[in-house]
């Protein structure tokens, strides 16, 4: 009996050291998270302002002029980015995310992103990536039900970071048909990859690397956190993978897959065909 209370006795000291750890730990979390806010907000806004302070002058010729709208312009729209994070992880964090399903053309959303991205790439002075497409070659023309805005938000979060850590080489990203009810979306880079110690905490709250390619990582960790939390209201996982033989990461994502019906001939032709599921 007392070898018995004695093993409760060291159970219950060693849930409260967990506990306590697991409270220091979320306090460094968040000392970190308001240093990297106080930081992120600080640098955009700063260039906003001296910018606006140099369009003041008024011996500034249309080239400078030019330039210092486009830096006030870019320095914005990273403020206003840093906010959307923030606004979505706390939507997240309170279980207040709604879930909109639609029709959804995976074609048209691959299209989009390709063609956004391969500007953004060139803007972020990455123009030796060579970004590539590619959707399931047995169903490369698939309409499903999903929330597209959600699934457009993971995978720019996924390819945006793609770019982040990867200098030159290749971006790939597409689906894979599974079943009749599972598609897997993936994101593979040749970039630095994933140390197999960061993969646990990778998709928590504020976790990031410090540098990528050799220079400060900006922003605040939120992007593969809010992956997650999206992926799991709409009831898939979200997994990473490193590339043994060829460097790099790649990103892989489930999602249920509902096929959308038929709605009229022109989409129909390029409709995915019901009877070719059937036999996966």
């Amino acid at each position: 009996e007392d070898k018995t209370y004695q093993d409760l006795l060291d159970k219950i000291q060693h849930l409260e050291n967990l506990m306590l750890e697991e409270t220091k730990k979320n306090e460094r979390l968040k000392t970190c998270f308001l240093n990297n806010v106080y930081h992120e907000i600080r640098t955009p806004m700063n260039s906003i302002v001296g910018f606006a302070e140099l369009l003041k002058h008024n011996d500034l010729n249309e080239e400078k002029r030019a330039l210092y709208i486009s830096k006030i312009r870019q320095s914005s729209d990273e403020f206003l980015g840093l906010l959307d994070h923030l606004l979505e992880a706390s939507i997240i964090e309170s279980g207040n995310v709604v879930i909109n399903k639609s029709e959804c053309d995976l074609l048209q959303i691959f299209n989009e992103l390709h063609s956004f991205f391969n500007i953004q790439k060139h803007i972020l002075d990455k123009g030796n990536i060579a970004l590539l497409k590619n959707p399931d070659k047995y169903y490369p023309n698939l309409f499903i039900i999903t929330d597209k805005k959600r699934l457009y938000q993971i995978l720019t979060n996924l390819i945006g970071n793609a770019i982040k850590f990867t200098n030159k080489g290749v971006i790939e990203f597409g689906y894979k048909v599974l079943n009749s009810s599972q598609i897997m979306f993936f994101v593979k880079d040749s970039g630095i990859g994933i140390n197999f110690a960061q993969k646990v905490d990778l998709f928590e709250n504020f976790n990031k690397s410090e540098y990528c390619n050799g220079q400060e990582n900006r922003g605040l960790g939120l992007g593969l956190s809010i992956s997650k939390g999206l992926i799991k209201i709409m009831g898939g996982t979200i997994w990473v993978e490193n590339n043994n033989n060829f460097g790099g990461a790649t990103f892989k994502f489930n999602l249920p897959m509902e096929i959308a019906p038929l709605l009229d001939k022109e989409k129909s032709k390029r409709r995915f065909k019901l009877s070719k599921i059937i036999d996966l």
